[in-house]
């Protein structure tokens, strides 16, 4: 089956035991190859507030692609998790040290 780029940004990306992780952003391509190697999901709603970066989703954790949703492993949402953990204790650094800086503010 093919789909469209146009159909596939935007779609929810699922674990498989059914957290919504955000959706597709955009891919990154391998040139040579002519193949997605990656997929950027970004947060929705609440999500976005919090982590405010991008999720990178290797190909090889992708279980499944319908016209609806992405699935993937659920490792996946481990990451995320980790990714927004680090990002808050820096935040909380910067601001217990006083220091503000412009990337405080994305």
């Amino acid at each position: 089956m093919l789909i469209e780029a146009k159909k596939l940004i935007g779609l929810p990306v699922f674990t498989q035991s059914g957290q919504k992780l955000g959706e597709v952003d955009d891919l990154e391509i391998e040139i040579d190859g002519q193949s997605i190697m990656n997929y950027q999901v970004g947060g929705s709603g609440v999500i976005k507030g919090l982590l405010g970066s991008k999720l990178i989703v290797h190909r090889s954790q992708i279980l499944s692609i319908t016209e609806d949703k992405v699935v993937v492993e659920d490792n996946v949402a481990d990451k995320k998790e980790a990714i927004a953990e680090d990002k808050e204790e820096k935040s909380s650094s910067r601001v217990s040290e006083g220091v503000v800086t412009s990337s405080d503010n994305n």
